[in-house]
């Protein structure tokens, strides 16, 4: 069946193009020479060619959107498993499109266009232009660069451009914009003053891609929710502005973001959708402008479209790759990025790389000697030889890891080292560690946090820390506070900070300690390692027994240093658990005793009822329910884990998370379930095993537990 062609016109400028001829669904296996001489009859060399790149819903590259002229063809690449004739089209696409020399490829996202092609179909290209690079480049989106190119001679249609390129997900309805967006793209050299920009930008050139790029996170961003319900309280409207202060950091406002504002006219008591956009934000509370009268109204919800745009990380993993691919770095000049991601038999360590076979001191902490396999852990963390040069810890829940981080540090700091540099995934984990070095009685050192983390959100979290942290508001006079300082506590995210060279300048990086590492990418080690060539030792530490990367479970190029194969043989373990766990009464009242305590759930959906219903009760809600993600890295006294599911297993089914989910607890912990569902179809998960071991008398009924034994 021959591909279906139609004409499509253009309504992204205010100009008379000619009609666009198309051609739908072009199976790879029917792509010729023939077919891409008449695709590119009477274009001169070199060409310029449009590519837009077209993803399945789990963010899969599956088609391909190719434009010159007023041509466009969409190609659709077969899915794995078909027999070699299927595959054959892959060598003309390259021969004559990707790898021709005398075409140059244009896309509004060269880079991940380029990555998407190498990791889902093994096609690379040679010529790729980032289209915001010939163009301003300071504004990477594609109505900036469009409006860039353009300039004052011809009329950008905005809200078209934006609903263009809104999605790159494929829709057999929406395959007219998804062809514009490559369309467009070759267009924009035509016109004025534009053809020299694009010629002498620089090229995308992925024949020496390696894995360490970043496809998973890439997957990730594309499959993210396109919307988020916000939870607001104390609504105020004036003339056209609405007050709100946030209610949960996950669906908290985000300056210049679109939202979605249903109010009720109290006169006639219907509902109006209207359009906003977040004007100001300061810690929870938020203003947000409309072109609409809201005197007299009633908000009834907010929901803010769109996806998140890129973190500082995201942004500045994103640049290191694009100028890695433009030729103007090597990335494996960085020794660890080499170790780690381009292992050879040859690899040695630089010469600059000093050893010693001098293991400091190991310091006892309040009295508290170290187990084996704890002090095997420290001297590893402290021993200067290349052999160590990259330390990899594992440690189940309760074998104490952060003691062996700040057993590390105070040894460490008293044999003279400087430039140690403490960080994590998530904030709480870093201040976990931070509060470990104050229970040891070790001071010096200081802690960065993000403003939108900390203030109006988090601040109370830092109780007895303030002296020694440092937000980011304070960047750019926090130098003299850290003179003298060896160590320093952040996330990784905080090391792609535009303000972060303040403190490596004063206190340059020479020892990285990363907590959580089981759950980081290592694509989000690419940009630090590159950063910071004064590094001289990687300690990574976590538990591949908890969570991993957030997506890996359906993306399997979003890998943590535990699974790097050539590494595996190198992990340490902590392999003694101590158990802070006693037998308590049955009471639940946790409130009234003023109990340390938190509630667990599996599900976001049963964090929110529960949380409604705590309020309805009078109960103290805040910070209290949790869904298991978000509390990976907390403990409380006491846990509360509802289970309240009849069917399927669900969550149960996942190892990883059951075990986060079974650990946080420090004193004692109560799960909220059906004995039948626990004991006959959950009977083989974590829960049902521990119940089984435990017997009949851990079981209670509801009367019991308001009663304390």
């Amino acid at each position: 069946m021959p591909p279906k062609t139609r004409v499509i016109y253009q309504n992204l400028l205010d100009h008379d193009f000619d009609m666009i001829s198309m051609q739908e669904e072009v199976l790879e296996s029917k792509l010729s020479k023939d077919f891409f001489d008449d695709l590119f009859a009477g274009s001169p060399t070199p060409r310029f060619v449009g590519v837009a790149p077209i993803y399945l819903e789990n963010g899969t590259l599956t088609r391909l959107a190719l434009a010159v002229s007023n041509k466009a063809v969409i190609i659709q690449f077969h899915a794995k498993g078909k027999g070699a004739n299927a595959y054959k089209g892959r060598e003309v696409l390259a021969a004559e499109v990707l790898c021709n020399p005398d075409v140059l490829l244009l896309s509004f996202d060269c880079v991940k266009l380029a990555i998407a092609l190498f990791a889902d179909q093994n096609l690379r290209i040679v010529n790729g232009i980032d289209v915001p690079d010939a163009c301003d480049g300071s504004h990477r989106t594609p109505l900036a660069a469009i409006k860039f190119a353009a300039g004052d001679r011809v009329a950008v249609m905005d809200e078209n451009v934006e609903a263009t390129f809104e999605s790159s997900i494929f829709e057999s309805r929406r395959t007219t914009s998804l062809a514009l967006q490559a369309w467009i793209a070759q267009c924009l050299p035509t016109l004025p003053g534009m053809e020299d920009r694009f010629q002498g930008a620089k090229r995308i050139n992925t024949m020496k891609m390696t894995d360490a790029t970043s496809r998973g996170e890439q997957r990730l961003a594309l499959t993210a929710r396109a919307t988020v319900a916000n939870e607001y309280t104390a609504a105020r409207t004036k003339q056209q502005s609405a007050r709100v202060k946030a209610e949960r950091y996950d669906t908290r406002f985000r300056k210049d973001t679109n939202q979605r504002i249903t109010v009720r006219d109290q006169n006639t008591g219907m509902d109006i959708v209207i359009r906003g956009t977040v004007e100001n934000v300061m810690g929870r509370n938020t203003v947000i402008k409309t072109n609409f009268n809201l005197e007299g109204r009633e908000i009834r919800s907010i929901v803010t479209e769109g996806r998140d745009g890129p973190t500082l990380a995201d942004i500045a993993r994103e640049g290191t790759v694009r100028r890695a691919m433009q030729g103007d770095l090597d990335l494996f000049i960085s020794p660890f990025i080499q170790y780690i991601f381009q292992p050879s038999d040859d690899f040695s360590w630089p010469d600059t790389f000093t050893e010693s076979d001098t293991i400091p001191p190991i310091l006892t902490l309040n009295n508290r000697p170290l187990n084996t396999s704890q002090e095997a852990a420290v001297k590893a963390m402290l021993s200067n030889t290349n052999d160590t040069r990259v330390t990899i810890l594992q440690g189940p829940p309760g074998t104490g890891k952060t003691t062996v981080i700040a057993a590390f540090v105070v040894s460490a700091v008293q044999a003279g080292a400087r430039g140690i540099w403490l960080m994590a995934q998530s904030n709480i984990a870093v201040k976990n560690i931070a509060e470990k070095l104050a229970d040891v009685g070790f001071m010096n050192w200081r802690l960065l946090v993000s403003k939108d983390f900390h203030f109006g959100w988090h601040d109370h979290l830092y109780h007895g820390l303030n002296k020694n942290l440092i937000s980011s508001q304070q960047f750019k006079s926090a130098q003299k506070e850290i003179r003298g300082v060896p160590v320093i506590l952040c996330t990784l995210s905080m090391l792609a900070h535009p303000l972060i060279h303040t403190f490596n300048t004063a206190n340059p990086v020479t020892t990285v300690v990363i907590d959580e590492a089981s759950q980081i990418t290592l694509g989000s080690y690419v940009d630090p390692l590159k950063k910071f060539p004064t590094i001289r030792k990687l300690c990574l530490i976590g538990d591949d027994k908890q969570l991993p990367p957030y997506g890996s479970e359906q993306d399997g190029d979003m890998r943590s240093i535990f699974e790097v194969e050539h590494l595996r043989d190198s992990i340490l373990f902590l392999d003694t658990q101590y158990s802070g766990e006693r037998k308590h009464g049955t009471s639940l009242h946790l409130q009234e005793d003023g109990k340390n305590y938190a509630i667990i759930t599996p599900y976001d959906s049963q964090r929110s009822f529960l949380e409604e219903e705590m309020k309805k009760e009078g109960l103290i809600w805040q910070e209290k329910c949790f869904n298991v993600d978000s509390f990976q890295g907390n403990e409380k006294d006491f846990i509360i884990v509802s289970l309240v599911r009849s069917n399927g297993l669900g969550f149960l089914a996942d190892y990883r998370r059951t075990n986060v989910m079974l650990t946080r607890c420090k004193r004692g912990m109560y799960i909220v379930t059906s004995w039948q569902f626990v004991c006959e179809k959950a009977s083989s998960t974590l829960v049902g095993r521990m119940a089984a071991a435990w017997g009949d008398d851990i079981w209670v009924n509801p009367e019991h537990i308001l009663t304390e034994a």
